[in-house]
């Protein structure tokens, strides 16, 4: 009883992580290129390599990459990057 209690306890914290990170996966990144300087602040804390500069500086976010982790945003000194 105790063993499938358990088992029952772990799949529903593998579902709740999976919607978890799908739910993130709908938010992801966008850079407002009027507002960005080019320092690459986003860039270096992007777990995923998600963010680019391109020749003038300017970030740009690879949807496909982008996880939702937010963490650009807060590495954004001027707030040049929300979520959508």
């Amino acid at each position: 009883m105790q063993h499938k209690r358990l088992v029952t306890v772990l799949a529903i914290l593998c579902i709740l992580a999976g919607s978890a990170f799908a739910v993130e996966k709908l938010t992801q990144a966008v850079v407002d290129n009027e507002k960005c300087l080019g320092c690459g602040s986003c860039v270096k804390e992007c777990p995923e390599g998600a963010i680019t500069q391109d020749d003038t500086g300017i970030a740009s976010v690879d949807k496909e990459k982008c996880i939702g982790c937010k963490k650009c945003v807060k590495a954004c000194p001027i707030e040049a990057i929300n979520m959508e």
